[in-house]
């Protein structure tokens, strides 16, 4: 949870509503950060949910694409996906079928939605080719809900985190279109 907790989205954020997020964030395999079992995977219905929920993401990795531009991300990735420094995920970012990124480590994708910028994701985001290992790939990506970042901006100050975050997407999202707008004149 220290990569976690210190991974760039969280930079410079209230602390202790960084630990209430970090307490939230899953791998996208559907296993808990530390393989900690909950009380719900207990249950035949949680470990029957998380056998969907692996499916699904198994079904998301295996086409390689994480995010469709112009569409909903889908239930099983809504809210922001985040790469660790020295993971072997390697993504592209696309506006109109042009590559106009590629991230590996320390990356967080599904913001522009997860933050409510955007109802739909403005770009896609896929893994790129070669690094398609889907059980590895599952392990080394991380998500944190939107459930649990809409909660947090209602508590106290949490508006404010908000709104960082939020202006840090803005800045990031416009200099990925500036850059595909250079390149498509």
């Amino acid at each position: 949870k220290d990569l976690i907790r210190n991974h760039s989205f969280f930079h410079s954020l209230d602390r202790s509503l960084v630990e209430q997020l970090v307490e939230s964030v899953r791998r996208c395999d559907g296993t808990p950060c530390q393989h900690e079992v909950s009380d719900a995977e207990g249950t035949a219905e949680g470990a029957a949910a998380k056998i969907q929920l692996q499916e699904e993401l198994q079904q998301e990795f295996d086409s390689g694409v994480l995010f469709q531009q112009g569409t909903c991300p889908s239930t099983s990735l809504d809210g922001v996906v985040l790469g660790l420094e020295n993971e072997p995920v390697e993504l592209e970012v696309l506006f109109h079928q042009d590559v106009i990124s590629k991230l590996r480590g320390n990356f967080a994708v599904g913001q522009e939605v997860a933050l409510g910028i955007s109802s739909k994701s403005p770009f896609d985001v896929r893994m790129r080719h070669g690094t398609l290992n889907s059980h590895g790939t599952l392990n080394s990506l991380f998500l944190l809900p939107r459930k649990s970042l809409e909660a947090c901006f209602q508590r106290s100050r949490g508006a404010a985190v908000a709104e960082i975050l939020q202006g840090r997407v803005h800045s990031s999202a416009g200099t990925l279109l500036h850059k595909w707008f250079m390149q498509n004149p």
